[in-house]
Formats: C-alpha cells, structure tokens, sequence
C-alpha cells in the first residue's frame, strides 16, 4: 500500500452494503476481494476527510510498534474496536486516536468513573493537554472532553468528530439504558473508538453489542442472524458460518492477547503468570448447611447465600489464615460482599481502608495512590468496584477472598497488579473452605484454558 491509498474493508452484512455503495460515489477505487482501495482526494471527498496515520508516529513516540499498529488501523477503518489483554496500553492507544480525530472536530471519551482522572493525568503526560471534564460541569468548546459512565447528563454534541469508549464491554448488556444511551449519543458520529479487554472466547454478546454500536449492524438480532441460530434463549453460531463471522470481526475490531506471538518487537507482556496459592481451611465452629446435607456446597441454592456470606465474615479459621497471610506484606483484599469486607477491616484494623461503591472518586483516588506510594499497607474492596481499569503494579500480594463463578472478575482483578511497570512476580492467595471448593474448582479450570483459548482467538483475528 502505498503513502496515498486508503483502504476500506467492508463487512457482511447490511452495513458493509451500505459501504460499499458509498464507495461507488468515490472518483477513483479499485475492489480487492472485500477490501475497496482508493486514494486520500477521493476519500475526503466523499467520507468528510482522511486522517493521515502516518503522524502517530512522531506525534505519539510513545507507543510501542504495536500500539502504533492498532490506533493507526483504528483510524484508516474510523469505526473500530481494540480488544486487546489487561496492560497492553489501551489508554495510550485511544488517547493518541482521540488526539488524531481532534483535527476534524472535537472528541468525547467515555470512561467509568474509578478511572476518569488516570486518564486525565495520562493525557497531560503523554500529549501535555488538559481534557475537559464535563462531570465537574466544564465548559467544552473545542478539544477532547471526559466524562464518566454514571453521569449520564445531556452532552451537546454539535462539532464532534469523535467517540471513544473506555472499558466498553458495558455495552454488552444488550437491555440495558447505558447502552442504548450510548448507541444513541453516538448515531452520527463519524470516527469510534471502542476499547476493553480481552473478551472470553465465545462471547459473542459482546461482539454483538460493539457492531451495533460501531454501526455495522442496526441491532443485535440482525447481527446474530448473519452467522447464528436460535436454540431456545441462545444464538449459536452455524458451523459453515465459522470463518466468515470472523472476517466480519476482523474488517471492524481486532483481539490481541500477546503481541510477542504476533512478531511484533516490543511488548508490554509480563513473563511469568502470578503465582497463585490455594489454601484450604476449616469452616468456623457451629456452620451447619442450610440444605439438611451433611456437608453445605455453593453448589446448593440452599446454602450458597451461607457459603458466600457467613462463613466469610465470621471470626474463625477462614478469617485468622488471611491475617496470617498477610503479617508482614502490603496487599490488597477482593471481597464479594459488605459484611466480609467489614469483617476483614475489623481483623486488620480500622485504619485500612475499605474502597465501596459510595465512596466518593477524588477519594477512592487519594487512596490508590497513597497505597502506590506506601503510606498504606492495604486496599480493601469488590472486583465490581475497583477491579476494573485502575493500574496497582506496586501490589506484590492479594488475597481473593470474595470469589464467585465468574472468570472475568478474577482476571480482571489480577490485572491491576500483574501488569507492565511492576518488579517481580505478583502471588495471590486464594482461602477456602470445602463448601467453596466446588466454585474455586471452576475457576482453576476457566485459568487453565484460558491461555489456549485466547491464543486460538487471536489467530482467528490475525490470520494472514
């Protein structure tokens, strides 16, 4: 491809059509199998301007190639989603896209709340610009503005160009009002930008609800009925249909779990997995199960509500492991629950912190970093609130207390720590009883194919 071409890949479906006829409008264009080649005149003329990727490099020199890579193919396709692991830089990445797509108008980012001013510093630090913040009611006149999730207030979105979302698997609940909202604030925007972690493999909601939102498809039914069959409340993808569904995803998204895989030179991987350590230990005294078994499980609706909650704030064995554990070391504690966190706080002491969900961000962000910077030995909180999006490498110990069925969850929460900048490896000890054991068992076994399992996605995004 030469300096002066533009490629264009068209989807299957309705919105590739659509494309594809609005090519047919450009001066000059030649197709290559579903890719529609043309050149930047012609392109400008008729999509409202082509943004020259060749600039990220000197005005982004801090990517690595592979962030270079990504946000340089985000904005030759305009509408695109990065899927790329926990640490691989996805707030550098949108962060020089959204600075690129300023040339022709002004640009939202979208975040969730626990990391709206990370984000702010990160943009004063790589770009030396200031975002305005429209939660603290900034005026925006022009430039690139941010705004949490949780807001929700009306945006005037006269002269914007651009659109990123951050963390924007929250699009994946296809009901709900956040992601209707977001669809809709989006509607004309011609440059998007979706970026989130890695997605589990075969989760094809969240796919779904990115193509709607990206505009290549006007709803997910019309999505799924492309590539999938209804079985029930299911959609499960035809088996001719394989190869297809993920040229379709490649034309408009990318997954990157390991960039070293890929031949890239630089990488922001860690080396080795956290070590992680499992400790069984006995219920406290007097824990009978609710189900009138002799032995209580999470796997029994009767005493799940008793696993998940009793026997982890109650005072006894469970309780004395994780203090134990943690003499002497700096961590940080995932709990599942309020009563487990006050029960954890009341055994550390009063003065460790309990990071919720009502607290306040300016505050939840004083603690993360006196916690970076040492002056606290340990962040108590949920996966759900702090688990997502914030950067903790300075973490060398957790403690997983509160863990349930899902995968996501506990990845995610590892993440914060086990991530480029840290030294040395992360540990992270996991308590249970035998009545958890079953739902621990699940877990051990979503991580022992998870690796594999992504390593099979990405090929399928990246072949050839």
């Amino acid at each position: 491809m030469t300096s002066e071409e533009v490629r264009i890949d068209i989807p299957t479906g309705r919105a590739g059509y659509d494309l594809f006829i609005g090519c047919k409008r450009l001066a000059t264009y030649r197709v290559e199998g579903r890719t529609v080649i043309t050149d930047a005149t012609s392109y400008a003329a008729v999509f409202g301007g082509h943004i020259d990727t060749r600039s990220i490099v000197s005005e982004a020199p801090h990517l690595m190639d592979f962030q270079t890579y990504l946000v340089q193919r985000a904005l030759e396709r305009r509408r695109f989603a990065i899927f790329a692991d926990c640490g691989l830089g996805k707030t550098a990445m949108f962060l020089a896209w959204a600075h690129a797509v300023e040339k022709h108008g002004k640009v939202l980012i979208l975040c969730p709340l626990a990391v709206l001013k990370q984000i702010k510093r990160e943009s004063e630090r790589f770009h030396g610009t200031t975002l305005v913040d429209l939660r603290a009611g900034e005026a925006w006149t022009s430039g690139l503005a941010i705004m949490n999730y949780e807001s929700r207030r009306d945006i005037d979105m006269r002269g914007v160009a651009g659109i990123v979302l951050d963390e924007s698997s929250i699009l994946k609940n296809d009901a709900g009002e956040t992601r209707d909202f977001l669809i809709g604030l989006s509607a004309n925007i011609p440059y998007r930008l979706a970026t989130s972690a890695t997605p589990a493999p075969n989760d094809h909601a969240e796919y779904a609800s990115h193509a709607v939102f990206l505009g290549y498809a006007r709803t997910s039914k019309e999505f799924y009925s492309q590539f999938f069959r209804k079985d029930g409340a299911d959609w499960i993808l035809r088996g001719h249909a394989i190869e297809p569904f993920y040229r379709n995803l490649a034309a408009w998204s990318t997954y990157i779990h390991s960039p070293r895989a890929l031949g890239f030179k630089q990488t922001t991987e860690m080396g080795d997995e956290p070590d992680y350590v499992f400790k069984n230990v006995a219920v406290h005294s007097g824990f009978r199960a609710k189900s009138g078994n002799m032995f209580a499980s999470a796997e029994s609706t009767e005493d799940r509500s008793a696993v998940f909650g009793e026997i982890r704030s109650t005072p006894g064995p469970r309780l004395s492991t994780i203090g134990d554990y943690l003499d002497g070391k700096r961590g940080i504690i995932w709990c599942g629950r309020n009563a487990e966190e006050d029960a954890i706080r009341a055994m550390l002491g009063k003065d460790v912190p309990v990071v919720n969900g009502a607290m306040p961000v300016e505050e939840r962000v004083e603690i993360v970093d006196a916690y970076r910077s040492g002056s606290i030995r340990h962040i108590i909180s949920k996966p759900k609130v702090l688990g997502f999006g914030v950067n903790i490498p300075e973490c060398d110990h957790m403690v997983y207390s509160g863990f349930g069925w899902s995968f996501e969850q506990v990845y995610q929460a590892v993440r914060r720590a086990h991530r480029y900048g840290r030294s040395g490896r992360l540990e992270v000890m996991f308590p249970y009883t035998d009545p958890e054991a079953a739902v621990l068992q699940v877990l051990r076994e979503k991580m022992d194919r998870f690796s594999g399992d992504v390593q099979t996605m990405q090929g399928r995004f990246w072949r050839g």
